[in-house]
């Protein structure tokens, strides 16, 4: 983590976004899973999503070894199981507000949704929040509140 925290302002921003929905994250993400997510911002609109999905070789390699893109399962998941292990147990203490992060994303892309009709029939791994929870269940469906 002292890797991470060492790099300049963005990199080190984009990062923490990233490791933080590796965190707390109930499953591995797809790689398109995961680049959706750190590009939602509060001012939300396909154009500007769509323009603003990082690289998936940049978040790994912003996260300083820490995480892994499986291009043959395609999902993104800590290296290794000790890694894993680590920030399960130490997840609240590394990213404190990151449940609100991934919550304001999840309302900020609903909120979107409902006023931008284009979405429907866009190619988004969260078109599916209209229709199934599935994919906000992987992170609310059995979060553990902080100690």
């Amino acid at each position: 983590m002292n890797r991470v925290k060492c790099q300049d302002r963005t990199t080190r921003e984009l990062a923490w976004r990233v490791l933080t929905w590796v965190a707390l994250s109930k499953r591995h993400l797809t790689t398109a899973e995961l680049q959706h997510a750190v590009a939602i911002t509060d001012d939300l609109d396909q154009d500007s999503l769509q323009d603003s999905l990082p690289n998936i070789e940049d978040m790994v390699s912003v996260c300083a070894g820490l995480i892994t893109a499986d291009q043959d399962m395609d999902e993104v998941r800590w290296i290794h199981k000790t890694v894993q292990d680590f920030f399960e147990r130490t997840s609240w203490d590394w990213f404190p507000n990151g449940s609100h992060m991934v919550a304001q994303a999840f309302l900020t892309y609903l909120h979107t949704v409902e006023k931008d009709a284009k979405f429907d029939s866009w190619n988004s791994p969260f078109t599916t929040l209209k229709s199934t929870p599935r994919f906000s269940l992987s992170f609310f469906g059995t979060e553990q509140l902080p100690p």
